[in-house]
């Protein structure tokens, strides 16, 4: 493992498991996770932060319509983190990490498919994984 900065920014130790979404195209990311699947891996923590946050959303669709259908959500958690800039101020920026389960017994969000009106109560259902309530 190493110490590393990547396109989103994050920086720390990199768990083998945790695919960071960056400026790369969508179908990069959805490699890496299909690739730790068949790896073996269990589970998959896809993580991203302000406008890449619909990337992640994309590459989760994406694993799990196209690849793998047995995926489960295990959890959607959203939070926001605050950013020191370059010239010293500060910035909020909200973040998303998904956990994405394969081959494990546990029932996970499941997948609820749900059209026009409905998306927003579907954002609350899967983002109150942490028991938050909508404000």
């Amino acid at each position: 493992m190493e110490n590393e900065r990547d396109n989103a920014g994050y920086t720390g130790i990199r768990d083998e498991n945790v695919v960071y979404i960056g400026k790369k195209p969508t179908m990069s990311y959805v490699l890496a996770v299909v690739t730790q699947f068949n790896k073996g891996v269990k589970e998959v923590r896809i993580k991203a932060r302000g406008n890449s946050i619909t990337k992640a959303v994309d590459v989760r669709e994406i694993v799990a319509d196209k690849f793998f259908p047995d995926v489960r959500d295990l959890s959607i958690r959203t939070s926001t983190e605050e950013l020191v800039n370059e010239d010293g101020t500060r910035s909020k920026v909200s973040a998303i990490q998904i956990t994405l389960s394969r081959g494990l017994l546990t029932g996970g969000l499941g997948r609820q498919q749900l059209s026009g009106a409905d998306h927003s109560h579907a954002l609350h259902v899967n983002a109150g994984a942490d028991n938050r309530k909508p404000g």
